[in-house]
């Protein structure tokens, strides 16, 4: 994909300078320039209907379940690999003036934080399959 990138980057030049010789401040407007034509253009397929979903904002399309005390989570934490993002328990929320949980305060081993609902990802729920309860129930 960087590749692909890069000779864009380098088509684009190409295109917009040819064979001459540019002096340094005359480049940096041109990058300039191509980074912005890069940019707009769309990052997948763009449909015609307009009735199609936009394919970048399908995540809120939809209601989703408030966290509740309990959940397991994992905090992002961009200043660590994903691989090192904590994972913990919700112990409390706080709810915003529509009733939607925007917060919450997460339980990390013997650590408390407090963090947006948008930098915690919920975890599916691990069944309980301990056998010894199960025999003591029956």
């Amino acid at each position: 994909m960087w590749e692909r990138e890069i000779r864009s980057v380098k088509s684009a030049l190409h295109t917009i300078m040819g064979p001459q010789i540019l002096t340094e401040e005359v480049l940096r407007t041109l990058l300039v320039e191509v980074e912005s034509i890069l940019n707009a253009k769309p990052l997948g397929y763009v449909s015609s209907d307009v009735a199609d979903p936009d394919p970048l904002r399908q995540k809120w399309m939809s209601e989703s379940d408030n966290l509740t005390p309990g959940t397991v989570v994992m905090i992002i934490d961009h200043q660590l690999p994903r691989g090192l993002w904590p994972v913990g328990k919700v112990i409390t929320t706080y709810p915003g003036a529509d009733g939607r949980v925007r917060s919450a305060k997460i339980e990390v081993k013997d650590k408390l934080y407090h963090r947006p609902v948008a930098r915690l990802i919920r975890l599916p729920a691990i069944p309980d399959d301990n056998p010894t309860q199960t025999k003591q129930a029956s």
